[in-house]
């Protein structure tokens, strides 16, 4: 995938092997209402990465996609709702469970 330098957010953290929901929830909240392009989910070291990417609109509706990222299969697009891409002013990401220690982070385009 092309960097072309248009992240709106990036969210990262670290995880533990077996970390369980109720994790780090990691957020950013826009000034303004932004338009998502696209959401890539990437993992660090060895093993695979689970957790839930929350949208939050100007109208205060949240939506939830479950994603599921193996560290050895690199960046994963995030499918995520055309009727939840704009009018953005929240973004957040938990990580519910880890297979190894690792890392993981989340762009938005």
């Amino acid at each position: 995938m092309q960097d072309d330098g248009d992240e709106l957010a990036v969210l990262a953290a670290v995880v533990d092997r077996g970390e369980e929901a109720g994790g780090s929830e990691i957020s950013a909240t826009f000034e303004e209402p932004v338009m998502i392009r696209r959401v890539e989910l990437e993992c660090f070291g060895d093993g695979s990465v689970e957790g839930l990417f929350g949208l939050t609109s100007a109208a205060g509706a949240v939506d939830t996609t479950p994603a599921r990222a193996s560290c050895a299969e690199g960046v994963l697009e995030l499918d995520i709702p055309e009727s939840s891409r704009e009018g953005v002013t929240k973004v957040s990401f938990s990580s519910v469970a880890s297979t190894e220690k690792g890392a993981w982070r989340v762009i938005v385009r």
